[in-house]
């Protein structure tokens, strides 16, 4: 069994101090003001946002802001209600008005869903995660054009599997999305350290075919699953289709009916 991540919370500067120790005491992590100190991951602590760093030394860096960036960029350029994602989730027929993200991670997925429309229950399993979700949701509270987006997102700490198998039948979501953690195709360093430190955080998957079957017990309408192009679909059980784009497709599943 992997031995969990040393997490240390540090302030970026002295006056945040008070809030990096609120933040530690919140999370149950280490505190210190020596950013040498010995650490798997540091939780940085700014003025507006929270982000993960290796090292001193090591420049990567995981952060979430749903106003720049790659998010700003998929919104305006990511071919909004046409992208392969919105058709896999039925966005395009308005069939779908509710999805639950059941693996939350950079809540990437779940933004773009938002803004084409659909309310999001996002339910991640990492505490540290949690909050640079949350605090980058209610920064973008504060952007005129985001703040409608982000409305849309409730966050949610927990162990997806359990969660979906307490859903009662009248609050079952339309649809449920798996987006099961890979590593990325993308061969540049910068991407291969951020996901370094994502795989770090996070662990060891869990059973993706668990998740799975708790969706199909959970979802309405349907279940979708992200996958690597050429990888094997997680079951051939109740596979309904599957939309495809340059690097990834999205598996589609009926689920089970009462």
């Amino acid at each position: 069994m992997t031995d969990a991540p040393r997490i240390v919370v540090v302030a970026a500067e002295p006056a945040l101090a008070p809030r990096a120790r609120q933040t530690a005491e919140q999370l149950g992590l280490a505190l210190s003001t020596d950013p040498a100190l010995a650490a798997d991951i540091f939780l940085v602590v700014e003025e507006d946002r929270y982000f993960l760093q290796a090292s001193a030394e090591n420049p990567a860096q995981i952060s979430i802001d749903f106003t720049a960036g790659k998010a700003l960029h998929r919104r305006k350029f990511g071919g909004g209600i046409n992208q392969p994602l919105a058709k896999a989730l039925g966005l395009q027929k308005k069939s779908v008005t509710t999805v639950l993200d059941a693996t939350g991670g950079l809540a990437r997925d779940a933004f773009v869903l938002a803004s084409l429309g659909a309310e999001l229950t996002i339910v991640e399993q990492s505490p540290v995660l949690c909050l640079l979700i949350q605090a980058a949701i209610e920064k973008a509270l504060d952007d005129e054009e985001v703040a409608p987006i982000v409305h849309r997102m409730k966050i949610m700490q927990g162990d997806s599997v359990a969660f979906l198998r307490t859903i009662d039948r009248a609050e079952k979501p339309d649809a449920v999305y798996l987006d099961p953690m890979y590593p990325p195709r993308q061969k540049t360093a910068a991407v291969k350290k951020e996901m370094q430190l994502l795989h770090k955080l996070i662990g060891p998957e869990g059973d993706s075919t668990q998740l799975l079957e708790a969706a199909l017990d959970s979802a309405k309408k349907r279940v979708v699953v992200k996958r690597p192009l050429k990888a094997a679909p997680l079951s051939q059980s109740a596979l309904a289709g599957s939309v495809k784009s340059a690097n990834t497709r999205y598996d589609i599943y009926t689920p089970r009916q009462p």
